[in-house]
């Protein structure tokens, strides 16, 4: 057996800003209609510079297409069986229902 002794230094950290990430995470995001059968709209403030990714439960990438506006993306998901799915917005991660 081999063991390892780590000598780990623990120092308090100071956080003066907090990054868009944590803001969109405390942010109030908005979708609607849940649930949807055609059209999907997400609202939130920070949303203008994310990356928004539909996936369903199992984990596969849909192919969505959004309509970008300020603070607003419309998607088309005709296409989609009924069921869950999740929109993955930056690290923030929020499900709908399809009919």
């Amino acid at each position: 057996y081999y063991y390892y002794y780590y000598d780990w230094k623990v120092r308090p950290a100071t956080c003066s800003e907090v990054s868009n990430n944590e803001e969109l995470q405390n942010a109030e995001i908005e979708i609607y209609p849940n649930p949807a059968s055609s059209f999907l709209s997400l609202k939130a403030d920070l949303l203008d510079d994310k990356k928004v990714i539909i996936y369903d439960v199992i984990g596969n990438r849909m192919n969505c297409v959004g309509e970008r506006k300020t603070g607003e993306i419309h998607f088309n998901i005709e296409h989609l069986n009924a069921g869950i799915y999740l929109i993955s917005i930056g690290d923030t991660v929020r499900k709908f229902t399809k009919n």
